[in-house]
């Protein structure tokens, strides 16, 4: 809820070895950084940024990832794939927190003490997604959502249970006008 995260890679793909008489090579950077900010003792802001940048030129399709692999997507387009070699993804949610139970102890037998021990949090959330996804694959069908702006807006409850553990439930709605109920198992971001 207060801090920050940064996270970044370097792939090197081929080493310039031949692949069917055609040298390949590929490099790309991918990064994203988190920062979250308490604005209040029941308010609660994030915001995210994160991208990747390859090289130019062909890429075989199975390295061209874009959106929708992991936790890289933007919620709204959770059913979609998005290919490409490049993209920007900011994610910003506001939080409220509705409820707060502190650790207790639940007396287990044959369960060492540090595991024995719950506690839970229950958030209202409120958040926007913008990408961009640039470089599709030419020979691709049907992969119009790149090169084109991304949007989906929403809002959900976050449950908070046993060593961070998040249930998202999440309502929102894309820049298609395509809107749906979401559940998620991780941290939104």
């Amino acid at each position: 809820l207060d801090g920050y995260f940064c996270d970044f890679s370097i792939n090197e793909y081929g080493l310039g070895m031949d692949i069917d008489k055609h040298p390949f090579n590929l490099l790309y950077f991918q990064a994203s950084f988190h920062k979250y900010w308490t604005l209040s003792p029941r308010f609660y802001y994030e915001a995210m940024v994160e991208g990747k940048v390859s090289q130019y030129g062909d890429q075989p399709y199975y390295l061209q990832k874009g959106l929708g692999y992991s936790n890289s997507f933007v919620r709204g387009y959770e059913l979609y794939v998005v290919d490409g070699n490049n993209y920007a993804l900011v994610k910003n949610e506001i939080k409220f927190r509705i409820l707060n139970v502190p650790v207790q102890p639940i007396p287990i037998p044959f369960v060492p003490r540090q595991f024995n021990k719950t506690y839970y949090s229950l958030y209202l959330t409120a958040y926007t997604d913008w990408a961009f996804v640039g470089s599709p694959n030419p020979n691709a069908i049907d992969n119009n959502l790149a090169n084109a702006p991304l949007w989906g807006n929403g809002f959900g409850l976050d449950f908070i249970t046993y060593y961070d553990l998040v249930f998202r439930l999440e309502y929102s709605i894309n820049k298609q006008g395509q809107s749906g109920i979401f559940l998620h198992f991780q941290a939104p971001m």
